[in-house]
């Protein structure tokens, strides 16, 4: 798979099962977070941590928190399996990317197979101030 077909972050997370009495798992550190398409042509999020574990992500994304966003923060709560991904540590701007394309699959689903995966060039500051604004200015 070409670089073009995948874009990454390492941050530290944590995984919350809703329906497992809330079980919660320790954090893991800088565990390296991808987004990339399955044989299927599915977009998936593969965390690779002491086992290598992926998530579907087309009508699985229930809710994306993203008002830490600027801090290196996200939760990306799924639906199968119910769980929540607490996303930290994370550097910003590879965060931001990696943020505009969940929130792309989470908004309109049926159009994935049009969404690219890879990191743009980079911005200024003040750039990605305004652009930040203007994808993010109306979450929660």
């Amino acid at each position: 798979m070409a670089d073009s077909d995948r874009i990454g972050v390492t941050a530290d997370i944590k995984l919350d099962y809703l329906v497992e009495k809330r079980k919660s798992g320790r954090t893991s550190k800088q565990v390296v977070l991808t987004l990339s398409r399955d044989e299927w042509g599915n977009i998936v999020l593969i965390l690779n941590r002491s086992k290598k574990v992926s998530y579907k992500l087309e009508d699985n994304i229930t809710r994306l928190y993203t008002e830490n966003l600027v801090q290196g923060k996200i939760t990306i709560e799924l639906t199968h399996p119910q769980m929540m991904i607490f996303i930290s540590n994370a550097e910003k701007f590879s965060l931001i990317e990696f943020t505009k394309i969940l929130k792309q699959i989470h908004e309109h689903p049926e159009e994935c197979d049009g969404i690219e995966l890879y990191k743009g060039e980079a911005q200024d500051e003040e750039e990605e101030r305004q652009e930040l604004a203007a994808v993010f200015g109306d979450e929660e």
